[in-house]
């Protein structure tokens, strides 16, 4: 309850942060802005592990299981099932067998997280203005979502940030065909297949010619998984003695999974993950179907839209049909899209005139409502006057992400979107 308690503080101090920023921006140094993101970060994180003898997060501790597998020999997906990139655990293992201990995978998923936001970083000073620029990195680094995903649990969405970020640079600092298929690829096959949501508009994008190279370099990194015998994918995640099967559960953050929760305590029977296969199926029905909407509206305006507008809006409108309609969802899914959608902020508004209130509410909401739920069930207290609050509180996520759906939806069908030009 403490580590729940101290995260919802600095989510909450970085909300109210936003105000100052705004006014202020332009007094910062933009060298000091991440040297000051990193130190603040790892001074807390320092007496949590030196000091209070803390331990890593849930993820982290599955993590360190697997990279010893990986150190043992074995191979993801073939030896061990991991929904994570192939080379994910690779990784993670190259500062971990120099120093056993949560906080080198930490330490290397920061790095990844902080080389991602300078390319987003560049790539935004050369779209728009240096100041933009600099105001975009400290509205990242003080995102209540961020500092509760990445700057203290460890993610692995966190080489998302990097390889999303090298794909926005890719197509405005240096417009490079290796480049966009490298941090495709990197994205895919090193962090998460959910990547997809960021590498499918870009495909849809390029030329033909960009699309053989493209297709050439993604053929590289199945070669070594392949030569392995490995499956490459996996939907389940393995722990010690256990299994975590992404393919029959249902978490919070969207719609099916609150449609489960108001089945369930009909008969005053509370199912808490567990879902049924009708709720699966109707689950998968709808995210083919927002997939499907989302592909078609993009497809309309491939041509119309300049490659690094429609790389961001692709990215974020196929990240929300995910999170909206799909069983297995997180909030990691959506600090992904940060980084977007302050550059939305950034380019559609003055900044006088920037939604603050509802962006920074907004994340501080979509933050907690997994460490709620889990913190509940695993105190046994979720039922009762805790389960309609938690339902309404979910109802509210879900309504928050439709919003920011149609927000991006009437955004891409905005004449002044071309503005910013590569």
């Amino acid at each position: 309850m403490l580590v729940l308690f101290s995260k919802f503080i600095l989510a909450l101090f970085g909300a109210l942060m936003h105000y100052p920023i705004i006014k202020n921006y332009k007094n910062f140094n933009i060298v000091y802005i991440f040297i000051g993101a990193f130190l603040f970060r790892w001074l807390l994180l320092s007496v949590w592990f030196l000091l209070m003898d803390g331990s890593g997060s849930g993820d982290v501790v599955s993590y360190e299981v697997q990279i010893e597998w990986i150190l043992d020999g074995l191979v993801p997906n073939r030896d061990f099932v991991s929904p994570y990139g192939f080379y994910f655990f690779y990784l993670l293992s190259i500062p971990y067998q120099f120093f056993d201990h949560p906080a080198s995978i930490m330490l290397i998923l920061h790095l990844f997280e902080f080389f991602g936001v300078m390319l987003f970083y560049f790539s935004i000073k050369k779209l728009m203005s240096i100041n933009k620029a600099k105001l975009f990195a400290l509205l990242y680094f003080f995102n209540p979502l961020v500092i509760l995903w990445f700057a203290f649990d460890g993610q692995d969405e966190s080489l998302l940030i990097f390889g999303f970020g090298g794909l926005f640079f890719a197509s405005t600092v240096i417009p490079s065909k290796f480049l966009k298929a490298f941090f495709s690829g990197f994205s895919i096959f090193v962090a998460k297949i959910t990547a997809l949501a960021a590498v499918v508009p870009l495909f849809l994008k390029i030329n033909t010619k960009e699309k053989i190279i493209f297709l050439l370099i993604i053929s590289a990194f199945l070669l070594t998984p392949l030569f392995l015998n490995s499956q490459i994918f996996g939907f389940q995640l393995e722990r010690e003695g256990s299994f975590d099967d992404l393919t029959k559960t249902v978490y919070p953050g969207n719609i099916w999974f609150l449609v489960n929760q108001l089945l369930s305590t009909i008969d005053g029977e509370i199912r808490h993950v567990s879902v049924n296969s009708i709720i699966i199926f109707l689950s998968r029905c709808t995210l083919l179907m927002l997939s499907i909407f989302t592909t078609i509206l993009l497809f309309r305006f491939r041509e119309k839209i300049n490659e690094v507008n429609f790389l961001a809006l692709g990215t974020v409108l196929y990240t929300i049909s995910y999170q909206l309609s799909s069983y297995y969802t997180s909030p990691g899914f959506m600090a992904v899209i940060v980084p977007f959608l302050i550059y939305f902020l950034l380019h559609k508004y003055e900044l006088e005139k920037l939604p603050i209130f509802f962006f920074t509410t907004y994340f501080l909401i979509i933050s907690f409502d997994i460490n709620i739920y889990l913190r509940a069930i695993a105190t046994g207290n979720f039922e009762g006057n805790v389960v309609i609050f938690f339902n309404i509180y979910e109802a509210c996520i879900i309504f928050a992400n439709i919003f920011v759906y149609v927000f991006i939806i009437k955004y891409l069908l905005d004449k002044n979107l071309n503005k910013i030009q590569n």
